[in-house]
């Protein structure tokens, strides 16, 4: 008595693929940031790169720190060479912050939480900040690529802090701490696109 299969037997050619497709996705949650990207040819360089404190044209004081922080790590993690002192061997990738724009695009209610009818408090504030990158030669003093960046976040601002009674730091500006913990965020988003910038298109 011949028996009858009651499952689906699928073609040598499928189990193949599926096998082929296993490995290829388990290489690539191993690989996590091993995945190197091609760099341009303009940025090819074995000894790597030199990373000066970004100029700050800005009144943001600080800024500058926490935007060249941000570089070294995006390249870092992917596996680019940051040398720790300006050679003629390697080359140089400066930074410039050129502007940082903040205002308030949402305030809250008219009297709210007690406030004088007329008087309102910001709610959410817009900070943009943009930054200029130039990769030189320092053996011939040449730009050899520049490109302007940008990004956005918006910051929420603690409405629980409305009144005099609250505390003294809610008269004036009380968001000032919430918006330079927003360049964090902004630096890292920008230098994601600065290390795009840099590497070839498959």
């Amino acid at each position: 008595m011949e028996l009858v299969k009651k499952y689906c037997d699928c073609p040598r050619s499928g189990k193949i693929f599926a096998s082929l497709g296993l490995i290829f996705w388990g290489l690539l949650g191993g690989c996590g940031y091993t995945l190197n990207h091609r760099l341009q040819d303009t940025f090819r360089n074995p000894k790597g790169f030199f990373i000066p404190i970004f100029d700050n044209k800005t009144q943001e004081v600080g800024t500058e720190i926490v935007f060249t922080n941000a570089l070294i790590r995006e390249l870092i993690s992917h596996g680019e060479t940051v040398i720790p002192d300006k050679t003629e061997e390697g080359l140089e990738l400066r930074g410039t912050v050129t502007q940082v724009q903040r205002g308030v695009e949402v305030q809250s209610p008219a009297g709210f939480r007690g406030l004088q009818p007329y008087q309102r408090i910001p709610d959410q504030i817009g900070v943009r900040a943009f930054i200029l990158i130039e990769l030189w030669n320092p053996k011939t003093g040449k730009v050899l690529w520049s490109r302007e960046f940008n990004a956005y976040r918006r910051v929420s601002a603690p409405l629980n802090r409305s009144m005099d009674v609250d505390a003294p730091s809610s008269l004036g500006l009380t968001t000032e701490s919430l918006i330079e913990d927003s360049y964090l965020l902004i630096a890292r988003d920008i230098m994601r696109d600065v290390y795009d910038a840099i590497v070839e298109v498959f």
